[in-house]
Parts: C-alpha cells; sequence; structure tokens
C-alpha cells in the first residue's frame, strides 16, 4: 500500500514537472491542470510545495508570455514610473508655450528671433527675459509697453530693490503691493500714488520708465531753485514748520517740480509714421487677423508736438505722470459718418493739454479730403483723432495734423482697433 501511495507521488510529480519544464507555452489550460487536478492526486501539503516551486520555476516565462496580453495603459503606467524614478527634474522650462498676441505687430525678423529665444531650452527663464529684454529695445514703444505686462507675469523675483534703502513702511507697503497683486499696471498705478513717500524717487522712477508706467522723460528735480529761492515768501514759510507743526530745522524739503514734457524725438523732425490697425468683431473681443498698415505724412500744426506725444505714447500727460496714447483705443463703426475711424482719448482732470483747447465754434467750413487726419482739442475732457474718408466740409475745430494716401483709405464695416504707431521718418 505505502509502495502503491509513492509510487501515486512520483508519477504526479513527474507529471506535474513536466508540465513546468516543457518548451510549450504556459497556458491557462496549463494552470487549470495544475491547480486543479494536483490535489487529488498528491497530498494537499505535497501539492502546495509543488505548485510554489514550479510557480517561482515559471516566473519569468509567465511574465513574458503575457506581456502582450497586457492592457495599454498598465504597460504605459510602468513607464512613466520608470522615466519619473530616471529622469531628472528639467530647470530650463520656457517662459511661455504660446505666443504673446502683440507680435503680430512687429518686423518679422524680431518675430522670428522673438520664437528662437522662447523654444531655446538650454536657456532658463530668467536666461529668456533677459534675452527678450535685449530684443524689445527694438520694438515700438506701444508694442514694448504690452511686452513688459506681459514679461511680469513670468518675473519670479518681483520686488524691485528700489526699496532697499527706504523706510520700514515704504518696505511693507511695496513689498505686500506684489504679493497680492499680478498685474503691472495696477502695481505702477499705485507705485505713483507712494511716490511721495518714498526718500529716494530716482531708482523709482527708473524702474517706472523701464516697466513704460510712465515715459522717458517725465519730472525735472528743481531742489536748487528751491534753496535758492530767498523773494516771495509768504509769513508762513518762515517759521520752518511742517504740516504737523514739527520743526524742520530749517531745512527746505527738496520738491519735484512737473514740466511740460519734451519728447525725445523732437516732434519738428518727424516726418512720417506708420500705423498699424486691426479689426474687431466686437466690443472687447481680441484683435482679429485682419491687420493692415497705414503711412501718413505728418504737417504742421500748432498741435503737431502735442499730436506726435499722443499719437506715439511719449509723453506725461496722463494722471501722476502716466503716459497717454490714442494707440490701444477702439474706433466703432459709423455707417452714416463722414470718417474712416474716430479714436476719443478720454483726459484727467487738470491734464496739461487743458490749456491747448479751442473754443467749439460749431460750424462745417473747414474743406477736407480723403486721407485727411485730424486732431479734435475742443474739449477739456476728451481728444479726438479722425481720419477722414470723404471729401467733404469737416468741423472748423478740427485741427489737420497728418495725411494718409486716399488710395489706402477704406471703409471696414466693424470696428477698429489703433494697434501701434511707429516713427519711420
Amino acid at each position: 500500500m505505502k509502495v502503491e501511495k509513492q509510487t501515486s507521488n512520483l508519477q504526479a510529480t513527474s507529471l506535474i514537472l513536466s508540465t513546468f519544464a516543457s518548451d510549450s507555452p504556459f497556458t491557462s489550460a496549463s494552470l487549470f491542470f495544475v491547480v486543479i487536478i494536483t490535489p487529488f492526486t498528491v497530498q494537499i501539503p505535497t501539492a502546495c510545495s509543488f505548485l510554489i516551486s514550479a510557480m517561482f520555476c515559471k516566473k519569468i516565462e509567465f511574465c513574458q508570455h503575457f506581456k502582450d496580453e497586457l492592457p495599454l495603459s498598465f504597460e504605459h503606467n510602468q513607464k512613466m514610473l520608470a522615466t519619473v524614478k530616471t529622469e531628472p527634474v528639467d530647470t530650463t522650462s520656457s517662459a511661455s508655450s504660446e505666443l504673446p498676441d502683440f507680435l503680430e505687430f512687429i518686423d518679422k525678423t524680431l518675430v522670428n528671433m522673438f520664437k528662437s529665444i522662447l523654444k531655446n531650452e538650454s536657456l532658463s527663464v530668467p536666461d529668456q527675459l533677459s534675452c527678450l529684454d535685449t530684443l524689445s529695445k527694438k520694438f515700438p514703444y506701444a508694442v514694448n509697453k504690452k511686452y513688459r505686462a506681459w514679461r511680469f507675469g513670468y518675473v519670479t523675483d518681483k520686488v524691485p530693490p528700489f526699496i532697499s534703502n527706504e523706510s520700514r513702511g515704504v518696505k511693507n507697503a511695496v513689498r505686500h503691493l506684489y504679493a497680492t497683486c499680478n498685474d503691472l499696471g495696477n502695481i505702477g498705478s499705485q507705485l505713483l500714488d507712494l511716490r511721495p513717500a518714498f526718500k529716494d524717487q530716482t531708482q523709482l522712477n527708473d524702474y517706472l520708465k523701464m516697466e513704460c508706467i510712465i515715459p522717458k522723460e517725465e519730472l525735472i528735480d528743481s531742489k536748487n531753485i528751491v534753496k535758492g529761492r530767498k523773494r516771495g515768501r509768504s509769513k508762513n514759510e518762515g517759521n520752518n514748520q511742517d504740516r504737523n507743526g514739527e520743526n524742520n530745522g530749517g531745512e527746505n524739503k527738496p520738491t519735484v517740480a512737473k514740466v511740460a514734457f519734451i519728447s525725445s524725438s523732437s516732434a519738428d523732425n518727424v516726418k512720417e509714421i506708420e500705423l498699424t490697425l486691426a479689426t474687431k468683431n466686437k466690443p472687447g473681443s481680441k484683435i482679429g487677423d485682419k491687420t493692415w498698415k497705414l503711412k501718413m505724412e505728418v504737417v504742421e500744426s500748432k498741435l503737431r508736438k502735442e499730436f506726435v506725444a499722443l499719437i506715439t505714447g511719449d509723453n506725461d500727460y496722463g494722471d501722476n505722470g502716466t503716459a497717454l496714447s490714442f494707440v490701444g483705443l477702439t474706433s466703432y463703426e459709423h455707417k452714416t459718418y463722414k470718417v474712416a475711424a474716430d479714436f476719443m482719448l478720454d483726459l484727467p482732470a487738470n491734464c496739461p493739454l487743458s490749456s491747448k483747447c479751442t473754443m467749439p465754434i460749431g460750424e462745417y467750413n473747414l474743406k477736407a479730403s480723403k486721407g485727411d487726419v485730424f486732431l479734435d482739442a475742443s474739449h477739456k475732457s476728451q481728444w479726438r483723432l479722425l481720419i477722414w474718408k470723404n471729401n467733404t466740409m469737416a468741423h472748423t475745430d478740427f485741427v489737420l495734423v497728418g495725411k494718409i494716401p486716399p488710395d489706402l483709405i477704406r471703409s471696414v464695416p466693424v470696428a477698429i482697433e489703433l494697434v501701434s504707431a511707429r516713427i519711420i521718418d
């Protein structure tokens, strides 16, 4: 009886081992045979021992056989895990995967250079921005202003160093401003409000000019004039007391005098300006795909200097010395009107341009031709830039500031945005 049992075990063992040792693929049927039949032919402990040993020996073949039957997602996840473990972290990501809109309005050569810098994976983000800053010096003022606002979103250390020598209160205010606001325009506006509290405004003004928040030439320090003033003092000035009644030691605090802006590009030398226009499908939508350029001859007029300053944005006519510009404004469709475009610029209170305003006459005695460019300065709260499309009479208050070839003027049945203006001669 014992001999028969041992013989049976040996036969079963031989059968199991032959199954696992064979060169045939290890299929589901083979596994079924081993798992189901073995317990009936040998003792349970012996069967378990056989199964564990055989499965361990057959592990490599099992995995190899079923590799092609694994779901694709499972195999993909294995590769992802292996990649995460072996590949280092990428620290040279590009500043942006999407190109900004303002590239549509600069020279194609500059656009290609801009793209190549962004796609250069060997450059870190700070290095990319440094290269782009150098390239942006070739941009028109209006485009450069949009570029500075775009790049601000990729700057990591946003708090500028101009606060290093300021008081604790100014430092905390500026740091809080940069920590809570991500819009460069809003930050610039609030920095202008904080400017009187700065001990040294030179570095702040340089920063504001660099970010195109104020024009290149904006303020003149008149401390020497204040110190040298001896005549015309009022009685209240002689007591050397400030607003809080505290003695300031007899020291006259330097003040900053706002003067009429003189453009870095002399208006008298500007002969031709290139305007870039773009269609807009509806108010508030993004700039459309259709753009075109108009070359405008600048003519002699009493508002020549103001017109050049407003069309280029190189001025200090806005609040706290900020720049005003017709660039960025939208002209909406005028089906029965005489103009191809009418850009309306709102002026702030106490604007330096107020002294240039003329009294409205209300007559139409000015002969106008197609392509004439007029500046309407008859209102203190709003100035208008008009491009004429018919050979008709115009408002007597209008001032002729430029001429565009008539064959370039066309009526567009949609809103038009003045995208950029560039001095070409």
